[in-house]
């Protein structure tokens, strides 16, 4: 369940949920325990960060959280945004221009917005209307849509689509998990198979080795696709109270140092694969490559990965 962070004094009322696509990352709004029942807290919870308060809710139309990016490293509410890197920054200033505006959804790597913003009311106590609008963030201002012939008057407010196709850094992070999850399980019946020839009386010396060489994969896969999504080892004091460029550099740095490490053992896992052909497993046959090229792929992955999140911190649109 839910558990508010110490000091804290969130009530029941919990809504407006955004989950990001690997489902680690979790942002939702909150309310708090106060007598108008209104005052509410954006709280984000994370796999490695556990709970913390992101911004307070603005309050407008009741929304609270608008839209998160497909790795949890962005969040939009109605007027404003919080990153991983940069921390919470208010987008009321960029969308004054358009009145009473509003941001709905945004893209899978977080750079783009879609809103509404409203132009009118066609009546009393009716729903207001207005126009849709784009905004690639911090590159100029939000882009109204025209609006289509069936709707010359404007159009109701709604949730936009938050999110859209996962990116390709993003489609391989997933299928590297899925790949290490079903190792894992070909782990589990190799060791039953294992149990239940001593028992029965069949050799299983293959069952062994296949239990071997699928758990080294499926700790190197599941190692890579861990680093992507920011659950490695972190100890967060430095840079929790840092400025937004204090902590970009931190993270860069860290990036660029599993990069460097990963780039070495890269170097020389492949290096000793001639090595490893020399000898063979018994009962499958196959070479010891099959060892060293699963920590190769953990290599591979974990410096693409890195490359693809040291760009995601510096990426001005974030």
């Amino acid at each position: 369940g839910f558990v508010p962070p110490p000091g804290t004094t969130f009530g029941t009322d919990r809504s407006s949920v955004r989950i990001s696509t690997d489902g680690s990352t979790v942002v939702l709004r909150v309310a708090k325990n106060s007598p108008s029942g209104l005052a509410a807290d954006i709280a984000i919870w994370t796999e490695n960060g556990g709970v913390e308060v992101l911004a307070p809710d603005t309050g407008i139309y009741g929304w609270g959280v608008s839209g998160i990016s497909s790795d949890g490293s962005t969040v939009y509410g109605p007027n404003w945004v919080w990153t991983r890197s940069g921390g919470f920054q208010s987008l009321a200033a960029a969308l004054q221009p358009l009145g009473n505006a509003a941001i709905f959804g945004c893209s899978e790597d977080g750079s783009v917005v879609t809103g509404w913003a409203q132009t009118g009311v066609s009546g009393p106590g009716a729903t207001p209307t207005g126009d849709y609008f784009r905004w690639q963030v911090g590159q100029g201002a939000p882009q109204v849509l025209p609006r289509d012939p069936q709707h010359p008057n404007g159009y109701f407010p709604f949730s936009c689509l938050s999110g859209g196709p996962v990116g390709p850094i993003d489609a391989l992070a997933l299928r590297v998990r899925t790949a290490a999850g079903i190792l894992l399980v070909v782990v589990t019946l190799a060791i039953l198979t294992v149990i239940a020839g001593r028992y029965a009386g069949f050799p299983t010396a293959w069952a062994d080795e296949v239990a071997r060489i699928a758990f080294l994969w499926s700790a190197c896969l599941g190692a890579a696709s861990g680093t992507y999504r920011g659950l490695h080892f972190a100890i967060p004091l430095i840079g929790a109270n840092a400025n937004k460029r204090t902590r970009q550099l931190i993270e860069s740095g860290i990036s660029l140092l599993i990069i460097v490490l990963c780039a070495l053992v890269l170097w020389a896992t492949t290096s000793s694969i001639p090595v490893a052909n020399l000898a063979r497993l018994p009962a499958l046959g196959v070479t010891g490559a099959w060892f060293h090229s699963a920590i190769s792929a953990f290599a591979a992955l974990t410096c693409l990965f890195m490359v693809a999140k040291l760009v995601a911190t510096w990426r001005p649109a974030s």
